[in-house]
Parts: structure tokens; C-alpha cells; sequence
């Protein structure tokens, strides 16, 4: 995929709004290798340190909002297959699963709970047949974020 516009940067990161699509992302757009050894060793460890316990600290809100999101669904949980892309700890699958979901997360970091799939995203190797797919905060880590949700 090839993007047209002009570059700017903001907080020191070089970015690109392409003109066709009006996606803005990172320029130039970092190879598959780059953005894994991002995710194996830096996103969680050096962006987002100390996630697991503000998670703990904020649990109800959060568990109150999934149940938010997902309310026009309500039930219909029990017994279906609900996969979470980009699933980081594994706290909304742990969350859904406890309502009655059969769950499965995909994640790039090191994080992830036992059972969920490790890979890059975008590699596309996890995909199954499932009920819901839930993808909360994933499109801007990706290369191409039309072809992942083609294929969603």
C-alpha cells in the first residue's frame, strides 16, 4: 500500500496523513520486523509500564465498561467464540470469559495470558471462526489497517 502526502512531525515522531485514505501513520511506514521487535521488547516495558497494576487499581470501571460496550448483546455470550486482536494482558478476554464467552486473544507482546496467540497481528495466522471479534485500540499499530479489517 502506498500512501501520498506530506510528511510533519508531532512530539517528535515523523507522520504522514495520506491524501487518498486520510489514515495518518508513522513515516515512513515500519517494516514488519521493526514493529515486532517493537512489540517483543519495548511497548509494554517502555510505553505502557506499570498497565497491569493501573488495571487492577481501575478493574470495576473497566469491567463496567466493557459490559457497557457490549450490552446490546447482552447474553448471547454464552457458548459463542469471542476473539480479542490485540488482547495485551488478556484482561478483557479473563473479563468475557467470566460472562459465559469462549474466548481466544491474539497478541504481539510477551504478555499475553497462556493460550492466547502470539504473533503479529497482521501475520494472520490465528484466524478461526468466531462470533464477535473485538479489536479495542489496534488499528494504529498497523501497516495496513484496510486489509485487516477486510479480512475482520
Amino acid at each position: 500500500m502506498s500512501h501520498l502526502g506530506r510528511p510533519f512531525t508531532m512530539n517528535g515522531i515523523t507522520l504522514m496523513e495520506c491524501t487518498a485514505c486520510r489514515w495518518v501513520h508513522q513515516y515512513p511506514i515500519p517494516s514488519a520486523e521493526e514493529i515486532k521487535r517493537y512489540y517483543e521488547a519495548d511497548f509494554w516495558q517502555r510505553e505502557k509500564p506499570g498497565a497491569r497494576e493501573r488495571f487492577d487499581e481501575q478493574r470495576n470501571w473497566w469491567q463496567t465498561t466493557w459490559d457497557d460496550w457490549l450490552w446490546p448483546i447482552g447474553s448471547l455470550g454464552a457458548g459463542r467464540k469471542l476473539m480479542d486482536i490485540g488482547a495485551g494482558h488478556g484482561f478483557f478476554i479473563e473479563h468475557e470469559s467470566n460472562r459465559g464467552w469462549e474466548t481466544f486473544g491474539v497478541e504481539a507482546s510477551p504478555y499475553c495470558p497462556d493460550g492466547c496467540y502470539r504473533g503479529q497481528i497482521e501475520d494472520g495466522g490465528y484466524w478461526q471462526k468466531v462470533d464477535l471479534v473485538t479489536a479495542f485500540w489496534v488499528l494504529e499499530h498497523l501497516r495496513d489497517p484496510r486489509a485487516f479489517l477486510a479480512r475482520a
